[in-house]
């Protein structure tokens, strides 16, 4: 905020790899005031050092971090299949709350693992219920505000965060599991080579010609792809896209929440992968 004597204040906070008290230090030329410590900070500073110090902080955080450390990261105690909870170790747990800063909730993680049943849940139907577990042991997992992988629970392997809690319902309690994070499992993590691209993009062209429009919808784009030629995840739609659009053969429409292909003006090329900094990097890896 900028208050009425031209004094700049702010909050920070920061994540994993980057020690915000020392980035600070180091733009300290252009600070009146600072103090925190490795996670967060506050600061004050005249308006018109505003350009000099954001130039002087983006140049620090260039300098001590790779695009790796922008991944969000969650910490697991260990690797636990939902089907071995018990009522007892979730009860056990509950004795450490309650949880905070100096006392973060326990998460366990699964690999390699299938959901079933996905679906919105809740009455904006924005939440997300699936099954884990066995057939003979389910465990009910919830996700809040991520309906839209449902598509991806039932269709694609993955690797899971949970937190075990227990689900009391008409005097019945059982296990379940609030998930935190879900992403594909590494069978899934198919980046998109030459001709998968290709494909994909004839699927996506073939997809505009027909219907006028390319849904904003990974998930969906996808599945839709699966049905047409064979299976690929979320991860590998994604990835295609994001090429795309770094070529800049694929567009967004917010406001009509779509994708496009602008038309082509003179003979149309073929795609120079390497102009895309995501192919590139793959390349690099």
């Amino acid at each position: 905020s900028v208050q009425e004597d031209g004094i700049c204040r702010g909050s920070c906070r920061s994540i994993e790899g980057l020690n915000m008290y020392e980035a600070l230090s180091a733009c300290k030329e252009h600070l009146l005031q600072f103090g925190g410590h490795a996670m967060a900070a506050g600061l004050s500073l005249r308006e018109e050092e505003l350009p000099a110090f954001r130039a002087a902080f983006a140049a620090y955080v260039g300098a001590h971090l790779s695009e790796e450390d922008y991944e969000p990261k969650v910490s697991v105690e260990f690797e636990m299949m939902p089907e071995e909870l018990t009522l007892d170790l979730v009860e056990e747990l509950s004795l450490l709350e309650p949880y905070g800063m100096g006392n973060p909730k326990p998460y366990f993680g699964c690999r390699n693992v299938r959901g079933r049943e996905a679906m919105a849940i809740g009455r904006e139907q924005n939440h997300l219920r699936f099954k884990l577990g066995t057939e003979d042991a389910p465990v009910t997992s919830l996700m809040w505000n991520r309906a839209d992988l449902a598509a991806a629970v039932n269709r694609e392997t993955l690797d899971v965060v949970y937190a075990p809690a227990i689900n009391e319902w008409n005097g019945r309690r059982s296990l379940q599991c609030m998930v935190e994070d879900l992403s594909p499992a590494q069978s899934e993590r198919v980046f998109p080579e030459k001709e998968l691209l290709r494909d994909i993009y004839r699927y996506l062209y073939a997809m505009q010609k027909g219907q006028g429009l390319i849904p904003f919808d990974t998930a969906a784009l996808a599945a839709g792809f699966c049905q047409s030629f064979h299976h690929i995840s979320q991860y590998t739609m994604g990835a295609a896209l994001r090429i795309f659009q770094e070529l800049g053969i694929l567009r967004e429409n917010l406001n009509e929440n779509r994708y496009y292909f602008p038309p082509v003006q003179g003979k149309q090329g073929k795609m120079k992968l390497d102009a895309s900094p995501t192919y590139r990097r793959h390349k690099v890896i």
